[in-house]
Formats: structure tokens, sequence, C-alpha cells
């Protein structure tokens, strides 16, 4: 994803000192002469304005300022030495930048009424015009973040969690036992046996399908076609769409933020409804019987028909004397054969009726 810039707004800064506001380009406070130290973090103005001219925006953009390593003066990214002792300032160290943030968006004021004497200012101003205090022209410190809501604490459990969790884990084994793994035998007859075979037929269906226009079938007859995105692309294709996420800002670490927004081309393409002929089953053919001998129906294919899938389902009925009963299902035909109504078998069956093994008597 490109990131887009939008343009630069100058920041702002309080002094420890004598808590005046100041622009973010003052490297010494404006009422107290103290020099920026490195620890204070600028802040974001209520009314932000984007730089316009020129060479401050080159100046902008040639990075992070530079701490003095000998005196600890603050200098532009540009200087070879310190504006203070002139020092080489290949022994400084560059402020921290690249801390991106978020300002919500919400209409800018035109006044601000200071807190101490009640009078109302313009916006951009830092301190009051009538008695000189800070306003409250910015919007926190960059960087700063909100507590997180207060949550229970993840990844530690308690000793009646634990308890509670082998409990759990020994009652479910035990409905596990009870259900499937102990078994009872059982003396049964069988009462009854069913079979059922199914034929698909398979014939030319006309079906509707929907793709891209170049992946339409050589096959398929076009109906509606209508424009979609089909793709993104991080730089400009004919006939796409930028699209871009809310702005956001980027500390350049020398008094400036960047406001910048995440961006995108949206490419765009005929997607296409069709319909197509295709082999699919339009009936399936059903015979069933109680004899030993199954067989599969008979079919009279028409044209443009063939025979699908084929299948048998054999099936078992017992009784025990108690008058209770049990199914079971052969998986072949030999198995199925086997069995004869009122023939005699011990079964071997879990907790819920289920049959695990069989022998006859």
């Amino acid at each position: 994803m490109a990131q887009k810039s939008i343009g630069y707004v100058q920041l702002v800064w309080t002094c420890p000192n004598c808590t005046t506001k100041n622009l973010g380009s003052r490297r010494f406070c404006k009422n107290c002469g103290a020099p920026m130290p490195k620890d204070v973090v600028f802040e974001h103005p209520v009314q932000e304005e984007l730089v316009t001219d020129t060479e401050k925006i080159e100046e902008i953009k040639a990075g992070a300022d530079i701490y003095c390593g000998f005196c600890g003066n603050r200098n532009s990214a540009l200087s070879e030495n310190c504006s203070n002792c002139g020092a080489p300032l290949a022994e400084g160290e560059e402020r921290e930048s690249g801390t991106t943030y978020q300002v919500e968006e919400t209409d800018q004021p035109e006044q601000i009424t200071c807190s101490v004497c009640g009078t109302s200012n313009p916006a951009g101003n830092l301190t009051c015009a009538s008695c000189g205090s800070a306003l409250a022209s910015t919007i926190g410190k960059i960087g700063d973040e909100k507590e997180p809501a207060s949550q229970p604490p993840k990844g530690k459990t308690g000793p009646g969690c634990i308890i509670g969790a082998v409990i759990m884990a020994i009652i479910a084994i035990a409905a596990i036992y009870f259900l499937f793994i102990r078994t009872q035998a059982n003396n049964a007859v069988v009462t009854a046996t069913n079979w059922q075979s199914s034929v698909e037929i398979i014939g030319l269906v006309t079906k509707e399908g929907s793709d891209w226009y170049n992946e339409v079938p050589s096959n398929g007859v076009l109906g509606n076609c209508s424009e979609r995105v089909r793709s993104k692309s991080d730089s400009y294709v004919a006939g796409s769409k930028e699209v871009c996420g809310a702005p956001y800002y980027v500390d350049k670490g020398n008094g400036y933020s960047e406001k910048v927004q995440d961006c995108h081309y949206e490419i765009f393409d005929d997607y296409c409804t069709y319909k197509y002929k295709d082999w699919d089953v339009v009936s399936i053919s059903k015979a069933e019987g109680s004899d030993l001998v199954p067989y599969l129906p008979e079919i009279n294919f028409q044209s443009n028909q063939r025979r699908g899938q084929e299948r048998i389902i054999y099936s078992v009925s017992f009784q025990d004397a108690e008058g209770k009963t049990y199914s079971y299902t052969p998986t072949s035909l030999q198995d199925y054969q086997t069995f004869q109504v009122n023939a005699e078998y011990q079964l071997e069956t879990n907790a819920l009726g289920g049959i695990i093994s069989l022998e006859k008597k």
C-alpha cells in the first residue's frame, strides 16, 4: 500500500522551565530563552495549518533534528556544526522520529477561551492575548496512548479453575466409557433384512455461472456484465480509481509532522453471468426388497442421458428377548447374504444400542 503525503503541520512544545507554549520550529523558549531539552515531547495543534513555504518544506524533509553531543543544543538536520558551540554534529544524537498517531477528524474551532481570564482568542494562538497564560491549543502529546480499559489478566489460571477443569475432564472420560467403550452381550434374532438400490441418471442440463469476462468458458452464453473491482495496485493503472484511508500523522522529529494517507488503486473489470450446458443428475431410479438377492433398477435412457453412480445399501434388524431392537449395516453383498430371518445371534452392543460385533449362534 502506497503512502500519500497531504502536507506538513507545525507542532508545539511546552517549555518545562516556564510552561510557555512554543512553535515546533523554535529551538529556544520564546519567553525564558531556555533550550528545548531532548525529553520534551511535541504536541499537535488544535488548529492545524499545512506548511506552504517551499524552502521550509525542504528543510522538514531533511529529517530529524540533531542534539549537540557537547552542549545539548538542538540543531537542524541540515547543519554540520552546532549553532551554539560550533562543535561538529557527527558526535550528536538524532531526535527520535517516525512515531505515527491519529487525530480525531472534527471541525477546527475558530476561538479558544482562556481558562485564566476568560478572554476569547484565535485558535491559532498559543498564549492568551490578554493575560499571557498558555491556552489549551494542543491535542495531547505525540506518541501518547490512552490507558486500555481494565481487563482480567490473561494467561493466569487460579486453583479453582484447574480443579474445575480436572473434574470436567473426568466426567467427559466417564461419559465416553459408559457410552462407547463399555459393552454388553445380548442374544437377539434376525427379524428382517432389507436392501435399497439406486442408479443416478445423468443428463445435459442448462446451468448458470458467473466469472470475469475473460474467464467465461468458450461454451458459455453471456448474460449481464457489470464492472467490479478485480485487483488493487500501489501505482496508477489506466481507468483505476484511487482509494485512501483515514489521514494520520508521522512525527518528523524536527517540530513538524507529515500528514499522510495509505492509498491504493482499484482496478475494475467486467464481471459477467453466463449459461452453459453440463452433465448433472436429472433423476435417481430406485429399487428395494427384503430378500437376499438385491438388484439394480432397470432404466430406459433417453438421448443425451447416461448412467451415473450406482449404490446398494443393506440393513439387518434384530430383536432381543426384552423386545429391544438393534440395527446392523452389512458392508458387502456377501456379508448381507449370510443373514436369515429368525436366525439367532449374540450381539455385543454399547450403551447407545450400537452393535460393536456379532456372532451367529
